[in-house]
């Protein structure tokens, strides 16, 4: 059974990590990363579960010591793109965001062609993030802009900055989506 008190603490520093900007937000996830880690080697009665459990429902990044050990070594994935009858190679950076992706995968959205310079599709669920900056872009990025859950491949420049965590880049062939409208893409790990 869990201690009430940390329980508590737990939540506290969750809702914190909501309302705090991206900065804080890390050090937070920090935190709770090393209180899980803590409380897995001692032999408290505190439910680990419950503290991981939380994760999905505040979109923060709780991990045990057991989750993503092989991934935490990786310092990037290689994603193949489908778009129609087109196959390109992107390269995805290793970050909490990333990661969280690549457990959907495979998958299969319909991403809509926004602004000219974007396809997006945008998650129920925030996915976690541990890097946001207030940045310009480079066309064949792959970003995540947290405000809107929005997974975003940057075709066309604008000029425009915002706020991103940066996932990988597509580096060939992103033409392709100039003027191809809402799109069906698959997303899928390619083999290493």
């Amino acid at each position: 059974m869990m201690n009430r008190t940390t329980l508590f603490l737990i939540y506290i520093l969750l809702l914190f990590s909501l309302v705090t900007s991206d900065e804080y937000t890390s050090t937070i996830q920090k935190t709770l990363n090393s209180v899980v880690v803590e409380v897995e080697d001692s032999n408290s009665n505190i439910d680990v579960e419950v503290i991981t459990d939380l994760n999905e429902d505040f979109g923060t990044n709780i991990n045990s010591n057991e989750n993503n050990k092989d991934d935490m070594n990786k310092t990037e994935y290689n994603l193949r793109v489908k778009v129609g009858n087109k196959e390109l190679s992107a390269t995805l950076l290793n970050n909490v965001t990333t990661r969280a992706f690549i457990e959907k995968l495979p998958i299969t959205l319909c991403m809509l062609d926004l602004y000219s310079r974007e396809m997006c599709y945008r998650f129920s669920k925030a996915l976690p993030t541990d890097d946001v900056n207030f940045c310009g872009y480079e066309v064949g990025e792959i970003v995540y802009y947290p405000p809107m859950h929005s997974f975003v491949i940057l075709y066309s420049q604008n000029g425009e900055s915002f706020s991103m965590q940066k996932m990988g880049y597509i580096y060939s062939g992103i033409d392709v989506f100039d003027n191809i409208g809402d799109v069906d893409i698959s997303f899928e790990l390619a083999n290493e």
